[in-house]
């Protein structure tokens, strides 16, 4: 299961591979390289990990690891998948001192994947995926544990995506945010609000349908400023995208749409076609002798949503 061994050290090892003939093995040029990279290497905190499934050289997971913190101790490829067995899985967990694991999904059946991550559930490991991996690499292990129960505690189940929170941070911490702010912002502008939380020291969660919770995760030092700034993103992309003012501490979101068809022709008669497109793109039409105007075919809704001292966010 370890590409190469010899599989009884006790101390930490490192294998490169050089060529595959005793003609690169000996090529002095390839060994000094290899052993200059080695000592000019910075250890840092590593997320280790057990990889599960892939070809012979394991090109997933060494994606993973070249652009991550991720680094596999154990890789056991598709063709061996079979052989995985709990106590197995047990001699392979502390050997590489692995915190979580890496299924490659593609490469196996439903029915292996399957398998192989009840086995990893059962022995407490924490199952990742690559986009995980990558975002917990800007975190300490143990800080992105906390985020995780803290996550779980808040909606169970859910899925954390981690922006720009990185370092150690101190204690993560629960950030509210106005619901009714954060559901029209994704509706006005999905896009432009998730990638303004890439700029900001946040987690966001999902769970279910629900592509971004209202209840957000942050450093406890700076939590005050993180609801200044998500809010202050929400209230600037509802200005920009919507026919939205502000009235004291309310923000109005005055949205006109063109209703159905059957309305457009309760009130004009006009039948699905150009001047039914006229209308819908807000030009007043000629029909029967008859002029008619966009207003009569579309439906005003007025929604006011309280955010506390909003004068701080404009």
């Amino acid at each position: 299961m370890t590409h190469h061994g010899p599989t009884e050290l006790s101390t930490p090892s490192l294998f490169v591979e050089i060529g595959s003939t005793a003609t690169e093995w000996a090529d002095p040029a390839a060994g000094r390289a290899v052993a200059e990279s080695i000592l000019a290497a910075e250890p840092q905190e590593t997320i280790n990990l057990l990889g599960f499934g892939g070809t012979h050289y394991a090109v997933r997971q060494t994606g993973i690891a070249l652009s991550s913190r991720g680094a596999f101790g154990h890789i056991v490829p598709t063709r061996q998948i079979g052989a995985i067995d709990p106590d197995l899985l047990r001699v392979m967990q502390e050997a590489s001192g692995a915190v979580a694991a890496y299924i490659d999904r593609k490469s196996l059946s439903k029915d292996e994947a399957g398998r192989v991550e009840r086995m990893l559930d059962d022995a407490g490991l924490l199952l990742l995926s690559e986009s995980e991996i990558r975002e917990a690499s800007g975190l300490a292990w143990t800080t992105y544990l906390r985020v995780r129960s803290l996550a779980e505690e808040i909606a169970p189940g859910s899925r954390v995506r981690i922006h720009d929170l990185v370092g150690e941070g101190g204690n993560p911490a629960v950030v509210r945010i106005v619901p009714d702010l954060i559901e029209e912002t994704i509706k006005s502008d999905r896009s432009d609000f998730l990638n303004g939380l890439d700029l900001l020291p946040v987690a966001h969660l999902s769970s279910g349908s629900t592509e971004v919770l209202s209840t957000f995760i942050g450093f406890e030092s700076a939590s005050s400023r993180l609801a200044r700034d998500i809010t202050t993103l929400c209230v600037k992309l509802l200005l920009i995208c919507e026919n939205a003012v502000i009235d004291g501490d309310h923000l109005v979101l005055r949205k006109v749409r063109f209703d159905p068809p059957e309305k457009a022709r309760r009130h004009g008669g006009v039948p699905k076609g150009p001047l039914f497109a006229m209308l819908a793109g807000g030009k007043a039409v000629e029909f029967e002798g008859r002029r008619i105007t966009p207003d009569a075919v579309q439906t005003t809704s007025v929604k006011r949503i309280h955010i506390p001292g909003l004068e701080k966010y404009i």
